[in-house]
């Protein structure tokens, strides 16, 4: 991370490695402090043009970026990386007065051809060293028993949080493994696994588009069919009308027992939550994705558990996506991940 007195870059760090090649876009986020007197906020990449920086002048709950100085750039493509680069960012501010910040990194394509991860946080000090991000605040951290994970922090929970691992041109025909907690829940939700992810709507620096682009294999407290879904978006959106458009739901279930369903809803309807959900705070789940051009099969369940039998399974499945990296996304929830491996399903043929 990058932190002065007038902003932070949360997925870069000053001489530092910054894997990418997950998506053709080379997303930078953080946050620009005090953004109501930011007259103009701009970057430059290596000696490219100078460009804008959306930013989010006030906190605008539904948008991408929430909170009041999140910034994300979206201009920058994979091919405009070198293997070291130079980034400086320019702030004048009301008043006058140009605030400027360079920082210099180096960039490092997932280069594994099969479809193989294993998440290692040893030595690692920045998230950017193990995964690419897309959106959000992750961090290195360590829990109560000095276990070290990629986090959302609990306070910085909030529009989705991606990361990525692995390459865009990653296909079919392996399995997504991941474990993980979550630490908070601030609204409706979603938590789980994407693979075949496509960069969102690129935009130009002036407004962040939120049309987005993945195969999900997730849990979802809310909408018609709350609980673990396998779903494809292509495009998704919502319309003028508050429909979402682009959306192939393949498979949908309850996660847990319809007693405990119920018994959310109830706190729901009585006001005691604002939202309901079937995952417990603080314990560890595991997300398996079984990605095949013939099957697809999603298994969730408690760690501590033996694995049971895929909860979902679709057989023969549409394949509106043909390729793309596998990641985390987090909504609206702080999380903790420890876990995450990716293997062709030639090295476990059962």
């Amino acid at each position: 991370m990058v932190r002065t007195d007038q902003i932070e870059v949360w997925n870069l760090t000053d001489g530092g490695i910054a894997r990418s090649g997950c998506v053709d876009i080379f997303n930078i986020v953080g946050n620009v402090h005090d953004p109501a007197s930011v007259e103009e906020f701009a970057y430059q990449l290596n000696d490219g043009p100078e460009l804008p920086v959306f930013f989010a002048r006030r906190r605008e709950p539904g948008a991408r970026l929430s909170r009041a100085g999140d910034f994300s750039i979206d201009t920058i493509a994979l091919a405009d990386l070198g293997p070291t680069n130079r980034l400086s960012f320019r702030i004048r501010r009301a008043g006058g007065g140009d605030h400027r910040r360079k920082v210099h990194f180096r960039a490092a394509p997932f280069e594994e051809m099969q479809p193989r991860f294993r998440l290692d946080l040893d030595g690692v000090r920045g998230a950017e060293q193990v995964g690419q991000v897309v959106e959000g605040p992750w961090r290195i951290g360590e829990d109560e028993r000095g276990r070290r994970c990629l986090e959302i922090a609990p306070d910085d929970a909030g529009y989705d949080r991606i990361i990525l691992f692995g390459r865009e041109d990653w296909t079919t025909g392996y399995e997504v493994h991941a474990r993980l907690a979550i630490t908070r829940i601030v609204a409706h939700h979603n938590i789980g696994l994407v693979f075949q992810w496509n960069p969102h709507e690129r935009g130009d620096g002036t407004w962040l588009p939120k049309k987005w682009s993945s195969g999900l294999g997730y849990y979802c407290s809310y909408g018609e069919h709350p609980g673990i879904r396998i779903r494809f978006g292509v495009q998704a959106h919502y319309d003028e009308s508050g429909r979402i458009r682009g959306e192939y739901l393949l498979a949908h279930r309850p996660l847990t027992t319809r007693r405990r369903v119920l018994f959310n809803r109830m706190k729901q309807k009585f006001r005691l939550s604002g939202w309901t959900t079937e995952l417990r705070l603080h314990q560890d789940y595991c997300f398996r994705m079984h990605v095949h051009p013939k099957r697809f099969a999603l298994t969730v369940w408690p760690a501590a558990d033996p694995p049971p039998p895929p909860q979902l399974v679709v057989d023969d499945p549409i394949a509106p996506l043909r390729q793309g990296a596998a990641g985390i996304l987090a909504y609206h929830v702080g999380v903790r991940l420890y876990e995450f491996e990716v293997r062709p399903l030639s090295d476990n043929p059962g």
